[in-house]
């Protein structure tokens, strides 16, 4: 299979500012995204995009391609699948390339392997699957365990499991942002990385890690030698 994979990083961050030009560890989360891709046994095309000219100028240094967003893509209300459909097909315009999988790294979410982006790649070797989205289990935030404040009072999400206990709670799933990936062709048509027919990767929840705010990167910081090691 021919993949593409994309790595936004806007600049303008405002829970970090500056955060996608930062480190975790020893590595910016440029390189820790980009040596993801770059080891991939699916060798991969890595197009960084940004509007920003010194992200672009890391992610050259880390030895992948760039594409540069338009300023109209960049702002804080602007959605990832524009960004992403602008970059893809700028890179086919470019190139005359054609490619069977898309697949969108978020530096927000450092904590992957090589392994884990292969078996997510391996997942289109069947042709029922159009797009793969990497999830993690939770159980603590059930909506079994959720509710909504209408006027000071608390409506439960689910009444019927409100009091369940927790081995009695089917599992549920929220996505950690690690992999979204999907074929070009449903991309274009429906404009989404987001489909109705999406398949789940399923990874550990216990390093979950996405980056929005200082406490974030304080934390990714300290589970870092756990995850090194995999305890």
């Amino acid at each position: 299979m021919k993949i593409l994979a994309i790595i936004p990083a806007r600049g303008g961050s405002k829970g970090i500012p500056g955060k996608n030009l930062m480190s975790l560890g020893n590595k910016t989360l440029m390189r820790w995204a980009t040596d993801c891709a770059m080891a991939s046994r699916y060798k991969p095309d890595i197009v960084v995009d940004s509007e920003d000219d010194a992200i672009l100028q890391l992610a050259t240094s880390c030895g992948v391609d760039i594409h540069k967003r338009r300023d109209a893509l960049s702002a804080d209300a602007s959605l990832v699948i524009d960004a992403l459909l602008e970059a893809y097909n700028d890179v086919v315009a470019n190139t005359g390339l054609v490619y069977d999988v898309v697949v969108l790294l978020q530096l927000t979410s450092p904590f992957r392997t090589t392994e884990e982006l292969d078996a997510v790649l391996d997942m289109f070797g069947n042709a029922d699957v159009d797009n793969v989205i990497s999830v993690i289990s939770i159980e603590d935030i059930h909506p079994g365990r959720l509710y909504r404040i209408t006027d000071g009072k608390m409506i439960a999400l689910d009444p019927a499991k409100e009091t369940s206990p927790r081995q009695d709670l089917e599992p549920v799933y929220i996505r950690n942002g690690c992999f979204y990936a999907i074929r070009p062709s449903i991309m274009l048509a429906k404009k989404a990385i987001i489909t109705k027919n999406k398949h789940a990767f399923t990874m550990d929840a216990k390093w979950w890690v996405n980056l929005d705010t200082p406490i974030d990167l304080a934390w990714a910081n300290f589970l870092l030698p756990y995850w090194e090691r995999k305890d």
